[in-house]
């Protein structure tokens, strides 16, 4: 996916150079600008946004950084900067870097990071929807389409796929934004309460019903109805569900007249509702008032491109639960991620993450923080691929030990000097 990269500064030879053959590669780069001519709306305006690179003399451009990941922005951040000494690496990572480079330094190698960062850049918009798949950009297409009218919507997925979230972007991104989200879990209630959950009931209306109570329908007025696991209702509750849709009228349990409501109703399964209205056990009339819109999740194993973006994400969000500085993933453990086929989806691999949160890894998560389930799955490397990424792989994993990075790469320990100087490779670069 083409997209935008900003340089900041960009006056450097070398920021220059990465610009040229960044526009070859049909990405819009936009360079020597300053920082206040970036502005929020600026992003929204002009999406994908794909990297940031600061060209800065080393203190200037570390209060550049610090500025813009104040913007909250999930944006790969890339410093050139002139060599400040080795805490600088540190002051870096600590003001939200996500590639350093010391200049001088070839074009070819800092490229060779950019691809690496774009391919893999957070794509940020307004509904707060992560992942660069096709899937998923197509997913935004159809939520803008969507939010933009009031028709009833139907989303359909495998369990741990982010259907509710997408149903809070339809509701968040529409015309009624302003008015109530009420959420239902048809799974989690019997049929003998559905009635009352949905509709309400008045004081008397059964023994226990001690005062009035307003049910979902009512309390969703003016905003969205999300009937969570829709394919779990039984037949005699999809009918009374129907008529209100219908009517846009609610009886109370107990009471003589109907309320008018006004909602929109969002569903949402993991069932397929066409195979269970063939077989009778759901009914179509219902499933075609559900389904004007229709959204469908992929599941994680068919968009392992997003699979580096939501571990980030996780990442940064565990960070801050957890007061810890992890840094990411190493190549070894995220080619194990996406090898892995997700039977759980995104709700799976935001439980690994915070597991592995638990046991408290180091500044990278390597392969070996991973359970063996998933370490299983891991394809192996092609050796072709990039000695450089080989190296800094294998010094992230023991910590910057030249000894044991050379053990691990069966090399001597004066090649892996060599090799460090040859890539001009650096801790957290």
């Amino acid at each position: 996916m083409k997209s935008i990269v900003l340089i900041l500064g960009g006056s450097d030879p070398t920021a220059q150079e990465c610009g040229v053959v960044l526009s070859k590669w049909g990405h819009s780069v936009v360079s020597n600008l300053a920082f206040d001519t970036i502005t929020s709306n600026y992003l929204l305006q002009h999406k994908p946004l794909g990297m940031i690179v600061v060209s800065r003399s080393p203190q200037e451009a570390l209060s550049q950084i610090r500025r813009v990941k104040n913007l909250e922005w999930q944006v790969p951040t890339v410093l050139l900067t002139p060599d400040a000494g080795e805490s600088y690496a540190d002051s870096a990572w600590e003001a939200g870097a996500d590639r350093l480079f010391y200049l001088p330094v070839s074009p070819h190698v800092v490229l060779y990071s950019f691809r690496q960062l774009i391919h893999r850049a957070t794509i940020v918009v307004p509904n707060g929807l992560i992942g660069c798949s096709e899937a998923m950009c197509k997913i935004r297409n159809v939520l803008a389409k969507v939010a933009a009218t009031d028709c009833n919507v139907l989303i359909t997925g495998e369990t741990g796929t982010g259907k509710e979230l997408i149903a809070e972007s339809i509701h968040t991104g529409g015309q009624r934004c302003d008015g109530p989200f009420q959420c239902v879990n048809c799974a989690a209630i019997p049929d003998s309460l559905l009635e009352s959950e949905l509709f309400g009931y008045e004081r008397g209306a059964f023994t226990g019903a001690h005062s009035r109570f307003t049910g979902q329908l009512q309390m969703a007025e003016g905003g969205t109805l999300f009937l969570d696991e829709v394919g779990e209702l039984s037949l005699v509750a999809q009918a009374k569900v129907l008529r209100a849709i219908e009517t846009r009228n609610v009886k109370p349990l107990g009471s003589t007249r109907s309320l008018p409501v006004n909602v929109r109703v969002v569903a949402a399964t993991n069932r397929d509702l066409e195979g269970l209205a063939s077989e009778g056990k759901f009914r179509h009339d219902l499933l075609f008032r559900l389904q004007v819109a229709h959204i469908y999740l992929a599941p994680l194993r068919e968009r392992q491109d997003d699979i580096p973006l939501l571990a980030q994400h996780f990442i940064r969000q565990f960070n801050n639960v957890y007061r810890t500085e992890v840094r990411g993933l190493t190549n070894d453990a995220l080619d194990c991620l996406q090898a892995y086929p997700w039977p759980g989806n995104v709700r799976e691999l935001k439980n690994l993450l915070e597991s592995v949160f638990v046991m408290q890894p180091g500044r990278w998560i390597v392969a070996d923080n991973l359970p063996p389930r998933i370490r299983s799955c891991s394809k192996p490397r092609k050796e072709s691929l990039s000695e450089r990424d080989r190296v800094q792989n294998a010094l992230d994993e023991v910590s910057w030990n030249k000894t044991q990075a050379a053990s691990k790469l069966h090399w001597s320990r004066m090649t892996v000097y060599r090799k460090i100087v040859k890539y001009n490779i650096k801790p957290y670069a």
